[in-house]
């Protein structure tokens, strides 16, 4: 069986040992990076060369009230000696005793009588028994480092929260038989290494260097290379459902008159919504061109007068306004353009494409985006 350097080194070292070997241990013995050791290691167990045992502990760190309570008593321990000592004594007066701040005193009051360190009697309370357990103890131990305790104790001091809980995973390894054969039989170098580097040539180590054999029969898995940008396979996708439904894609270019970003869609000169596609203009050259005049006509005439119905905008029209350049604003203007044609019917056409709009950058916002939109 052929190992690998770092393999061949884990094994030796779990070899010398007995037992098995906390992992932290095994990387320090073992001289490897606890990170390479652990990816080494799931290999091993694989091929059943070492045992892996995972175990996975609840460790306790005390929080700022534990520190206060491990130091000065809990409440509950405070106000029980203080009743102790004076034996019979009004509530309020044992509260004074044990030095209980108002916002101690329920919390006193309700561990110490669940614990049966108190009891009431004439209107006095006295100590039942003494005041002993409790999280004072452990309050103790925790804050000189001990983290492990029993399920009661650690899930008192969590919900009482003196106390959080961390869970820390454990690893353990033993190599089995198997990998002890694999050690014995490989024989490997230390010195025998996998990659030839620059520094290996600029010093000519590599001639006394003792290189591992490539097996080039071996079957890797596939590279992924040359994947599709996300966002762009978002497009080809909706591209392909629209074309799947029977719609045609069109196209329309990205700087254009404002006759047909907005003219042409009825968006009056003048009007508030056409603030909301407040648009970048072109400085050079700042004109286009509208090939065709009887269309020009009738789109006035639908802006000043109305047509089919409509009473228009009922505003003086300017030809110098719809012709300026714009980055288009909006994709419908490629609707319009293609109605404009005149459609042999049934048509269902859509086009996808990019936009501009000034707007704030932030990681939400830009002045770029694509824009979906289409007719039936």
């Amino acid at each position: 069986m052929e190992l690998t350097v770092i393999e061949s080194r884990v094994l030796r070292a779990l070899k010398s040992r007995k037992g098995f070997v906390l992992a932290p241990e095994l990387a320090d013995s073992a001289k490897v990076d606890y990170g390479a050791l652990m990816s080494v290691c799931a290999g091993l167990e694989q091929r059943d060369l070492v045992k892996a045992k995972r175990s996975e502990l609840l460790l306790l760190e005390p929080t700022a009230e534990g520190r206060t309570y491990a130091k000065t008593g809990s409440p509950e321990k405070r106000l029980a000696d203080a009743v102790a000592e004076a034996k019979a004594v009004s509530l309020e007066d044992a509260f004074e005793k044990a030095g209980l701040s108002p916002a101690e005193r329920p919390i006193a009051l309700k561990w110490a009588k669940q614990r049966k360190w108190i009891e009431f009697a004439t209107g006095n309370v006295s100590a039942n028994k003494h005041a002993d357990g409790g999280v004072d103890e452990a309050l103790k131990l925790l804050a000189k480092g001990k983290t492990d305790f029993s399920k009661e104790v650690a899930d008192e001091l969590v919900s009482r929260r003196l106390a959080v809980a961390k869970s820390e995973k454990s690893v353990e390894l033993m190599i089995t038989e198997a990998g002890s054969q694999a050690v014995s039989i490989e024989g490997q170098s230390e010195n025998e290494v996998t990659r030839l580097t620059s520094e290996m040539l600029k010093t000519g180590s590599w001639k006394k260097a003792a290189f591992k054999e490539y097996d080039v029969s071996t079957v890797l898995a596939p590279v992924s290379i040359g994947l599709r940008q996300h966002y762009k396979r978002l497009l080809h996708h909706v591209k392909e459902e629209l074309v799947g439904l029977g719609f045609k894609e069109v196209h329309g270019p990205l700087v254009e008159t404002e006759f047909w970003n907005m003219d042409a869609l009825f968006m009056a000169q003048d009007h508030p919504a056409r603030e909301i596609h407040d648009a970048f203009q072109l400085e050079e050259p700042c004109k286009g061109t509208v090939n065709d005049k009887a269309l020009l006509a009738r789109v006035k005439k639908a802006h000043e007068e109305g047509i089919a119905g409509s009473i228009g905008w009922r505003y003086e029209w300017n030809s110098d306004t719809a012709h300026r350049l714009v980055c288009r604003s909006q994709n419908t203007g490629v609707s319009a353009r293609n109605l404009a044609k005149g459609l042999e019917t049934p048509a269902r056409l859509f086009s996808i494409g990019k936009v501009f709009r000034p707007d704030v950058i932030d990681w939400k916002h830009f002045i770029e985006f694509n824009q979906c939109e289409g007719i039936v």
